[in-house]
């Protein structure tokens, strides 16, 4: 039988017993539904196929929810390289906009995203507390996926709220870093806690802290490394991949940059790698086998920092220190986006712009004159 509006096909079910309708959505997934009867199969097909001739798409009728659950879905299919971490912060902004989950796509309004978004900056229910701008953008970036998924294709939607509202603005945060005098008080406070006799740490922790002011590595990819991936020659270190601890596996870096060769730059780092050398196996490893956990190295961090007089600072403040450092002895962006992994200089710079703002002494060299 031919259809008599549009496409789509109806064919009888073995399994079941009823007659099956069967059509594609506008992003071209599969759909189908049961009917008793073939005729109501057909006159079910029909009004979808007259609905999208009168500008009533097949995606107006799918929900928030459905298109989120969607979204996520295509996103792993298509991105193998989804990060655990990316997903789990994705999935939190998502759960934000259940208050229009149940609404359609072609229902919501302009008006619906933006009293939602009034809701969340003053935490008022459903909410229970009030949410920053930061967390907003990424709720706002959510619905601008869906939408865009939404609004493209063969069978899109003629309308998308999100063109008549404003992105949440971020304002601009600069990388929290060491002062110089800290970094020294820090060191001193390692050195302390290191050739204490008392201290009853099994592992050199501290050449880890060490090592991450001298590098500028994340910790996932610092305590990936392993000893193969080091050249003693060049005195240099090839980072290839993270270890993801939400995981507990080892995954592939977070950029195409990212995977790089990086220079030892302390003399004792360098030392210690040598006096410790194997031929294969992790550099920092734990007694399972498994890379040195977070938690291990943090406390005597925090230990070092009480002693220094430091009140706030986290591992990762440790990387900041590094390449904030290395910017204001050198006055060069570019070394810094290779020792960090960045994948463009947008992003150094966005982080890193004042510490070239507080030494101009280069440019006095350079272009002084009488």
């Amino acid at each position: 039988m031919r259809r008599r509006n549009g496409t789509g096909s109806v064919k009888w079910d073995n399994i079941t017993n009823k007659f099956r309708a069967i059509w594609f959505d506008e992003t071209g997934k599969r759909h189908s539904k049961s009917f008793s009867e073939k005729t109501a199969a057909h006159d079910f097909l029909d009004q979808l196929n007259l609905d999208k001739k009168a500008g009533i798409t097949v995606g107006s009728s799918k929900t928030l929810g459905q298109a989120i659950v969607e979204l996520f879905q295509a996103e792993k299919q298509l991105s193998p390289k989804y990060r655990y971490a990316t997903r789990k912060r994705d999935v939190q902004s998502a759960k934000l906009l259940t208050p229009l989950s149940n609404k359609s796509l072609s229902e919501i309004t302009a008006d619906d995203i933006m009293l939602l978004y009034r809701d969340m900056r003053q935490g008022k229910p459903p909410f229970t507390k009030a949410y920053s701008e930061s967390q907003l953008k990424k709720t706002h970036l959510i619905l601008r996926q869906v939408y865009r998924r939404a609004t493209t294709g063969k069978n899109r939607l003629p309308y998308n709220p999100l063109d008549d509202i404003k992105a949440p603005s971020v304002p601009h945060k600069e990388a929290a870093y060491f002062k110089n005098s800290e970094v020294d008080a820090l060191y001193e406070a390692i050195d302390a806690i290191a050739s204490n006799k008392h201290n009853s740490s099994k592992h050199n922790y501290h050449i880890i802290i060490k090592m991450f002011l001298s590098s500028a590595l994340r910790y996932g990819e610092l305590v990936a490394i392993k000893w193969e991936r080091i050249n003693f020659d060049k005195r240099s270190i090839f980072i290839c991949e993270e270890w993801n601890k939400n995981l507990r596996q080892f995954t592939e870096l977070k950029t195409k940059n990212s995977k790089r060769h990086i220079p030892i730059l302390s003399d004792e780092v360098f030392d210690w790698l040598i006096e410790h050398r194997q031929e294969s196996g992790l550099v920092f490893a734990s007694r399972n086998g498994y890379p040195i956990a977070h938690n291990c190295v943090y406390p005597l961090l925090k230990k070092a920092m009480k002693i220094a007089g430091i009140e706030k600072g986290s591992i990762h403040t440790l990387r900041h220190t590094a390449l904030s450092r290395m910017i204001a002895k050198s006055s060069r962006l570019e070394d810094a986006q290779r020792m960090a992994g960045h994948a463009d200089m947008s992003t150094t710079a966005r982080f890193y712009h004042h510490i070239l703002e507080e030494d101009t002494s280069d440019l006095l060299a350079r272009y002084k004159t009488a």
